[in-house]
C-alpha cells in the first residue's frame, strides 16, 4: 500500500540496470534541473518530504508512532524508457542517496525506482515510542506535543510535499496531526492528557474531605478536631501521591487550597466555642389530691443541686433534722407543684462561629470558581 513496487527484478529489470550501472556513480549527485530551486541565498538542491501516517499509541506523556517517511528526487541517468512499473533496488545496484535521518531513526530503509520517470524514492518505516514535551504547570490539563523529524546533513533542501493520514477515525480524534512550515521537515503531533483519573483519584476526594470538614462543625469539639486533623493528612497524603512534575502544577494548586480551608476549619475548632450551656427550671405541676401520695425521690451525683433544694423543702415543711443519712427516701408530699432546678447542655454554634464558617464557605466557592475559570482559559 505504502511502498507499491515490487521486491524482486525480472531478467529485463536486471538487464537493463546492469547496462545503466556500468557507466553510474554513485557519488555524483543528479543534475536534472527539477531537483533545484533557487532563491535569494542562491540555488539548491530540492528533496521532497512525504510523511504517511499509519497510526498512533498514547503512552504516559509519550506516543507510538507508525509512519513512513519519503524522500523523493529525481535521478534523470536511471530513466529506463523500456520498464513502466516501479520497482525496488536491491544492494547491487545502489543510486546516489542524500545524507538524510528520521529521529527516531527508521527499522527499515528501501530505495524505490520508477524506470519511466527516474524519481528515486528512499521509504523510512518508523515505528517507535516518541517522548513528547508538555507545559507542566497546566498538569493535569495540558497538551503534549510530539515531533517526527526529517534532518539532513548535506546542502539539500528538504521540502515538505504532503501529508498522508491512513489512521482510523478514533486515533484521528485523539492525536492531531499537521505539518510544519517551511523550512522545518516535522511532522507535528499533538494530544490532550487524560484528565479524568485525577478527576475521580483527586479533585472527587479532596472535595469530600473539605465538605466533611465543613459539616462536623454541628458536632461535638472532639469529633470536629479528628476529623479536621483526618482530613488534613489525607490531603497531604494526596498531594505527595500526585506529582508526576518536580515544578508546582494546577493540581498541587487545587490540593494546596483544599488544605488551606481544612487547616482554617481546624482553627475555627480550636479557637471558637462550639457549645453553649443553658439553665432551665423544669416545674413538675402534679394533680391536686385529696389525700398525700408516696414519691420516690433519688440523689444522683449529677443532681446534686436538685437534692438540696429537696432536702430544704422537707425540712421545712415535714421538720426533719440534718443528721438523716439516707441518700434515697420516701416522703409524704402535700398535694403542691415541686420545682427542681437542671442543667441542660445544647449544643449549638455561636454567632461569631457562624460568621467564621460563612466566610470560609465562601472563601472555597470563590476559589473552585476562580480555579475553573483558569483551567477554561488555558484550553
Amino acid at each position: 500500500m505504502l511502498i507499491a513496487a515490487v521486491t524482486s527484478l525480472s531478467l529485463t529489470e536486471r538487464n537493463e540496470m546492469s547496462r545503466k550501472f556500468k557507466y553510474y556513480f554513485n557519488s555524483v549527485r543528479p543534475t536534472a534541473p527539477e531537483n533545484f530551486i533557487s532563491g535569494v541565498n542562491g540555488s539548491f538542491f530540492k528533496v521532497a518530504v512525504e510523511f504517511h501516517l499509519v497510526g498512533t499509541q498514547v503512552k504516559t506523556r509519550s506516543l507510538l508512532v507508525d509512519a513512513v517517511v519519503v524522500f523523493h528526487w529525481i535521478d534523470d541517468r536511471l530513466v529506463l524508457r523500456e520498464l513502466f512499473d516501479d520497482f525496488e533496488l536491491p544492494k547491487e545496484f545502489e543510486p546516489w542517496l542524500p545524507r538524510v535521518r528520521t529521529i527516531p531513526a527508521p527499522h527499515t530503509v528501501t530505495v524505490v525506482l520508477s524506470p519511466a520517470t527516474g524519481v528515486v524514492s528512499l521509504y523510512h518505516r518508523v515505528k517507535d515510542v516518541i517522548t513528547c514535551s508538555a507545559v507542566e504547570w497546566k498538569h493535569p490539563f495540558e497538551t503534549f506535543d510530539c515531533e517526527l523529524q526529517a534532518e539532513n546533513a548535506g546542502d539539500e533542501v528538504l521540502t515538505m510535499l504532503k501529508l498522508r493520514d491512513l489512521r482510523s477515525d478514533h486515533q484521528t480524534t485523539l492525536v492531531g496531526a499537521e505539518l510544519s512550515p517551511f523550512p522545518l521537515s516535522t511532522l507535528k503531533l499533538q494530544f490532550s492528557a487524560e484528565w479524568n483519573s485525577a478527576l475521580l483519584s483527586v479533585f472527587l476526594p479532596s472535595v469530600l474531605i473539605v465538605t466533611l470538614v465543613f459539616f462536623a462543625q454541628w458536632k461535638r469539639r472532639k469529633v470536629q478536631i479528628l476529623v479536621s486533623l483526618a482530613a488534613i493528612m489525607s490531603i497531604l497524603v494526596l498531594l505527595v501521591s500526585s506529582r508526576p512534575y518536580h515544578s508546582a502544577t494546577l493540581l498541587d494548586l487545587w490540593i494546596c487550597g483544599c488544605f488551606i480551608h481544612a487547616v482554617f476549619l481546624l482553627l475555627v475548632d480550636l479557637t471558637l466555642p462550639a457549645r453553649r450551656v443553658r439553665y432551665a427550671l423544669l416545674v413538675d405541676v402534679e394533680d391536686h389530691e385529696s389525700k398525700p401520695r408516696q414519691t420516690v425521690l433519688k440523689c444522683q451525683e449529677s443532681s446534686q443541686r436538685s437534692i438540696d433544694l429537696i432536702l430544704k423543702w422537707a425540712e421545712r415543711k415535714l421538720g426533719l433534722k440534718e443528721n438523716q443519712e439516707s441518700t434515697t427516701q420516701v416522703f409524704a408530699l402535700p398535694p403542691e407543684a415541686a420545682v427542681v432546678q437542671r442543667q441542660v447542655t445544647t449544643t449549638t454554634l455561636g454567632e461569631r462561629k457562624r460568621i467564621a464558617l460563612v466566610v470560609v464557605g465562601a472563601s472555597y466557592i470563590v476559589f473552585t470558581l476562580i480555579y475553573s475559570i483558569i483551567i477554561f482559559s488555558i484550553n
